[in-house]
């Protein structure tokens, strides 16, 4: 069996990443609505606040992870921002997801970050079980979300 790579994607690795956001579509419910074209998606893996990092062995996307690296007004270093994790059903419990947030950990401190946090809906058990077992400090939040579009 092939090892298991973690890798940072860059815009040279766009087939990578739309195999990523199609686990990601597997994984969670996609909002409804047009998808992004391959410009719009290498222009975000050019960013260097926009961290993807993708799970592959023999060049397939087992599991991923997508986050933001967000500058503070009250603070001198930034902070990251897991936004997405998924791993493919048939690769859940070989311990992806924990070794994508131990490279998330290592990329945000090469980058300066002093924390990295993360939501997950009160809902999902599984998602907080999760992050609970990977030793993340839990704090009791709501969340306003301002819908734009009608």
């Amino acid at each position: 069996m092939a090892p298991l790579l973690l890798q940072r994607l860059s815009p040279a690795d766009l087939p990578a990443f739309k195999a990523l956001l199609a686990l990601f579509e597997e994984v969670f419910e996609p909002e409804p609505g047009p998808r992004p074209g391959d410009a719009h998606l290498s222009r975000l893996l050019a960013r260097p606040d926009f961290i993807v990092l993708a799970a592959l062995r023999g060049g397939i996307v087992l599991g991923g992870l997508t986050a933001y690296l967000l500058e503070s007004p009250t603070h001198p270093r930034p902070m990251t921002y897991l936004y997405d994790l998924a791993v493919a059903a048939a690769h859940q419990r070989q311990g992806i997801a924990r070794q994508l947030i131990g490279s998330l950990l290592e990329h945000s401190r090469a980058l300066g970050a002093y924390e990295v946090f993360v939501q997950a809906d009160e809902e999902d058990a599984h998602a907080l079980a999760f992050y609970r077992s990977t030793g993340a400090a839990e704090a009791q939040v709501r969340q306003y979300s301002y819908p734009l579009d009608s």
